[in-house]
Protein backbone atom coordinates (compact mmCIF):
# COMPACT_ATOMS: atom_id res chain seq x y z
CA UNK A 1 0.00 0.00 0.00
CA UNK A 2 1.30 3.52 -1.09
CA UNK A 3 0.19 7.04 0.37
CA UNK A 4 -0.96 8.07 3.73
CA UNK A 5 -1.70 5.68 5.91
CA UNK A 6 -5.28 6.80 7.61
CA UNK A 7 -7.37 5.14 9.81
CA UNK A 8 -10.61 4.81 8.41
CA UNK A 9 -13.78 5.24 10.54
CA UNK A 10 -15.82 5.81 7.46
CA UNK A 11 -17.78 4.02 5.11
CA UNK A 12 -16.00 4.90 1.78
CA UNK A 13 -17.42 4.96 -1.87
CA UNK A 14 -15.16 4.76 -4.78
CA UNK A 15 -16.31 7.57 -6.86
CA UNK A 16 -14.29 6.02 -10.05
CA UNK A 17 -17.07 2.98 -10.24
CA UNK A 18 -19.95 4.33 -8.54
CA UNK A 19 -23.18 5.68 -9.79
CA UNK A 20 -25.69 7.76 -7.39
CA UNK A 21 -28.69 6.65 -6.48
CA UNK A 22 -31.10 8.90 -8.25
CA UNK A 23 -32.36 11.41 -5.96
CA UNK A 24 -29.73 11.11 -3.51
CA UNK A 25 -28.62 13.62 -0.94
CA UNK A 26 -24.48 14.95 -0.86
CA UNK A 27 -22.53 17.36 0.68
CA UNK A 28 -19.76 18.84 -1.21
CA UNK A 29 -17.01 19.97 0.16
CA UNK A 30 -14.57 23.10 -1.08
CA UNK A 31 -12.10 21.19 -2.83
CA UNK A 32 -14.46 19.71 -5.21
CA UNK A 33 -16.23 23.19 -5.85
CA UNK A 34 -12.59 24.55 -6.30
CA UNK A 35 -12.07 22.26 -9.58
CA UNK A 36 -16.18 22.45 -10.85
CA UNK A 37 -16.55 26.03 -10.96
CA UNK A 38 -13.42 27.72 -11.14
CA UNK A 39 -11.96 27.62 -14.92
CA UNK A 40 -8.25 28.35 -14.40
CA UNK A 41 -7.71 25.88 -11.43
CA UNK A 42 -4.88 24.06 -13.87
CA UNK A 43 -3.42 27.77 -14.59
CA UNK A 44 -1.68 28.30 -11.20
CA UNK A 45 1.76 26.89 -9.67
CA UNK A 46 -0.12 23.79 -7.79
CA UNK A 47 -2.99 22.84 -10.49
CA UNK A 48 -5.14 19.69 -9.47
CA UNK A 49 -4.38 16.27 -10.55
CA UNK A 50 -5.99 14.60 -13.46
CA UNK A 51 -8.01 12.31 -11.77
CA UNK A 52 -9.08 15.25 -9.52
CA UNK A 53 -10.71 17.23 -12.92
CA UNK A 54 -11.73 14.33 -14.36
CA UNK A 55 -13.38 11.74 -11.47
CA UNK A 56 -15.32 14.41 -8.82
CA UNK A 57 -16.59 16.86 -11.89
CA UNK A 58 -17.99 14.19 -13.51
CA UNK A 59 -19.57 12.69 -10.33
CA UNK A 60 -21.31 16.09 -9.79
CA UNK A 61 -22.90 15.97 -12.91
CA UNK A 62 -24.28 12.45 -12.60
CA UNK A 63 -25.91 13.36 -9.39
CA UNK A 64 -27.38 16.13 -11.37
CA UNK A 65 -28.43 14.17 -14.09
CA UNK A 66 -29.96 11.82 -11.82
CA UNK A 67 -32.11 14.62 -10.07
CA UNK A 68 -29.69 14.24 -6.92
CA UNK A 69 -29.36 17.22 -4.70
CA UNK A 70 -26.30 19.01 -3.79
CA UNK A 71 -25.65 21.17 -0.01
CA UNK A 72 -22.48 23.69 0.42
CA UNK A 73 -21.51 24.80 3.41
CA UNK A 74 -21.50 28.64 3.26
CA UNK A 75 -18.02 28.46 4.80
CA UNK A 76 -17.10 27.01 2.14
CA UNK A 77 -17.25 30.57 0.40
CA UNK A 78 -13.69 31.96 2.72
CA UNK A 79 -11.91 28.79 1.63
CA UNK A 80 -13.11 29.56 -1.98
CA UNK A 81 -11.94 32.66 -2.04
CA UNK A 82 -8.61 31.96 -0.47
CA UNK A 83 -7.85 29.22 -2.68
CA UNK A 84 -8.94 31.28 -6.08
CA UNK A 85 -6.98 34.01 -4.64
CA UNK A 86 -3.69 32.41 -4.56
CA UNK A 87 -4.24 31.05 -7.87
CA UNK A 88 -4.63 34.09 -9.74
CA UNK A 89 -1.65 35.62 -8.02
CA UNK A 90 0.58 32.20 -9.09
CA UNK A 91 -1.32 33.12 -12.81
CA UNK A 92 -0.29 37.19 -12.58
CA UNK A 93 3.32 36.59 -11.55
CA UNK A 94 4.03 33.94 -14.58
CA UNK A 95 2.56 36.00 -17.14
CA UNK A 96 4.38 39.17 -15.72
CA UNK A 97 7.61 37.52 -15.08
CA UNK A 98 6.64 39.28 -11.08
CA UNK A 99 7.08 37.62 -7.81
CA UNK A 100 4.51 39.64 -5.84
CA UNK A 101 3.31 38.74 -2.88
CA UNK A 102 -0.22 38.30 -1.84
CA UNK A 103 -0.47 41.58 -0.33
CA UNK A 104 1.13 43.83 -2.56
CA UNK A 105 -0.92 42.07 -5.46
CA UNK A 106 -4.20 42.66 -3.33
CA UNK A 107 -3.44 46.40 -2.71
CA UNK A 108 -1.42 47.77 -5.83
CA UNK A 109 -2.65 45.96 -8.75
CA UNK A 110 -6.30 47.24 -8.47
CA UNK A 111 -7.31 45.74 -12.50
CA UNK A 112 -5.73 42.66 -11.46
CA UNK A 113 -7.67 42.82 -8.19
CA UNK A 114 -10.87 43.00 -10.38
CA UNK A 115 -10.19 40.45 -12.30
CA UNK A 116 -9.61 38.13 -8.61
CA UNK A 117 -13.19 39.25 -7.44
CA UNK A 118 -15.11 38.52 -10.54
CA UNK A 119 -13.41 34.64 -10.57
CA UNK A 120 -14.61 34.48 -7.38
CA UNK A 121 -18.46 35.42 -7.68
CA UNK A 122 -18.20 33.84 -10.84
CA UNK A 123 -17.63 30.49 -9.22
CA UNK A 124 -20.04 31.45 -6.30
CA UNK A 125 -22.81 32.04 -8.27
CA UNK A 126 -22.16 28.39 -9.57
CA UNK A 127 -22.00 27.05 -6.38
CA UNK A 128 -25.44 29.02 -4.86
CA UNK A 129 -27.29 28.10 -8.45
CA UNK A 130 -26.43 24.46 -8.36
CA UNK A 131 -26.83 23.65 -4.46
CA UNK A 132 -28.65 24.47 -0.99
CA UNK A 133 -26.85 25.42 2.30
CA UNK A 134 -26.67 23.93 5.49
CA UNK A 135 -27.89 26.43 7.94
CA UNK A 136 -25.73 26.75 11.16
CA UNK A 137 -25.61 29.07 13.89
CA UNK A 138 -21.92 29.51 15.84
CA UNK A 139 -22.52 30.13 19.28
CA UNK A 140 -20.49 28.31 22.13
CA UNK A 141 -22.11 25.27 22.14
CA UNK A 142 -21.22 24.80 18.33
CA UNK A 143 -17.52 25.93 18.89
CA UNK A 144 -17.43 23.61 21.87
CA UNK A 145 -18.60 20.86 20.06
CA UNK A 146 -15.80 21.66 16.84
CA UNK A 147 -12.88 21.38 19.27
CA UNK A 148 -14.29 17.75 21.38
CA UNK A 149 -14.32 16.66 17.86
CA UNK A 150 -10.54 17.76 17.22
CA UNK A 151 -9.39 16.04 20.27
CA UNK A 152 -10.76 12.72 18.31
CA UNK A 153 -10.61 13.30 14.46
CA UNK A 154 -8.06 14.62 12.00
CA UNK A 155 -9.47 17.49 10.96
CA UNK A 156 -8.64 21.36 10.03
CA UNK A 157 -10.76 24.46 11.93
CA UNK A 158 -12.53 24.68 8.41
CA UNK A 159 -13.31 20.98 8.28
CA UNK A 160 -14.46 20.70 12.24
CA UNK A 161 -17.34 23.55 11.66
CA UNK A 162 -18.47 21.72 8.46
CA UNK A 163 -18.54 18.18 9.88
CA UNK A 164 -20.49 19.80 13.38
CA UNK A 165 -22.72 21.96 10.88
CA UNK A 166 -24.11 18.71 8.51
CA UNK A 167 -24.21 16.76 11.72
CA UNK A 168 -26.62 19.42 13.48
CA UNK A 169 -28.65 19.78 10.08
CA UNK A 170 -29.74 16.30 9.95
CA UNK A 171 -29.26 15.95 6.31
CA UNK A 172 -27.65 12.77 4.79
CA UNK A 173 -24.42 12.63 5.53
CA UNK A 174 -22.87 11.72 2.15
CA UNK A 175 -19.75 13.71 1.67
CA UNK A 176 -17.92 14.42 -1.52
CA UNK A 177 -14.37 15.38 -1.23
CA UNK A 178 -10.38 14.74 -2.63
CA UNK A 179 -9.62 15.44 1.34
CA UNK A 180 -8.56 12.13 3.38
CA UNK A 181 -8.85 13.94 7.25
CA UNK A 182 -12.68 13.19 6.24
CA UNK A 183 -12.23 9.33 6.39
CA UNK A 184 -11.88 9.85 10.55
CA UNK A 185 -15.13 10.36 10.97
CA UNK A 186 -16.84 7.56 11.85
CA UNK A 187 -20.46 9.20 11.33
CA UNK A 188 -20.08 9.65 7.66
CA UNK A 189 -20.39 7.99 4.35
CA UNK A 190 -17.05 9.34 2.11
CA UNK A 191 -17.70 9.53 -1.69
CA UNK A 192 -14.11 9.79 -2.78
CA UNK A 193 -11.53 9.03 -5.97
CA UNK A 194 -8.45 9.80 -3.23
CA UNK A 195 -6.33 6.37 -3.90
CA UNK A 196 -4.79 6.53 -0.72
CA UNK A 197 -8.11 6.44 1.19
CA UNK A 198 -9.68 4.21 -0.44
CA UNK A 199 -6.71 1.87 -0.20
CA UNK A 200 -6.64 2.31 2.86
CA UNK A 201 -10.48 1.50 3.21
CA UNK A 202 -10.45 -1.94 1.40
CA UNK A 203 -7.46 -3.38 3.73
CA UNK A 204 -9.58 -2.13 6.91
CA UNK A 205 -13.41 -3.48 5.52
CA UNK A 206 -14.48 -0.07 5.53
CA UNK A 207 -15.04 0.01 1.22
CA UNK A 208 -18.70 -0.24 0.07
CA UNK A 209 -18.94 -1.88 -2.81
CA UNK A 210 -20.08 -0.12 -6.09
Amino acid sequence: MSGIQYSVRAQVVDIRRHLPDPGSTFFVDTNVWWWFTYSRASEGDRPPLYYQLHYYPNFIKKILGSKGKLCRSDLSLSELTSLIERNELDIYNNENGLDLGLKQFRHEYPDARNDVIDQIVTSWCQVTGMSDPIPFTMDSSFTDAAIKRFETQSLDGYDLFIIESLIRSGQPLNIITDDGDYCTIEEITLYTANKSVIECAREQGKLISA
